[in-house]
């Protein structure tokens, strides 16, 4: 499995008060695990099974515009487990290359959303 292209035009992300696309999730956490067999040096050190749970879950937030309550619904967890799995995410957007690698999955997730409300 291999990284899907950005989509050569954005897609919208859906309104906050839109119900989520079925299947953000699930795409999210397949998106975070094929990009963590492809770069494992950032995920060295960290716990690889839960890395691509909160990736996962940041991608569908962040990208998606699935709401954390919804997420931990789907999930089956408490919602402060989402939350602080997106905010261990959002504080390695400190390091730059791994900033980049981030905003190119923001992408990704957001074009395959769009291609599910299609």
């Amino acid at each position: 499995m291999s990284l899907l292209p950005v989509p050569a035009e954005p897609r919208a992300v859906p309104h906050a008060s839109s119900p989520p696309p079925w299947g953000a999730l699930e795409s999210c956490h397949l998106l975070a695990l094929d990009w963590a067999r492809l770069h494992p040096q950032a995920v060295c050190g960290r716990s690889a099974d839960c890395f691509v749970r909160h990736l996962g879950f940041y991608l569908a937030h962040v990208a998606c515009g699935v709401t954390q309550r919804e997420l931990a619904r789907r999930a089956a967890c408490h919602p402060s487990s989402v939350a602080y799995g997106i905010r261990r995410i959002e504080a390695l957007r400190d390091d730059a290359r791994l900033d980049r690698h981030l905003a190119r999955l923001e992408a990704l997730a957001g074009g395959v959303t769009g291609e599910i409300l299609q």
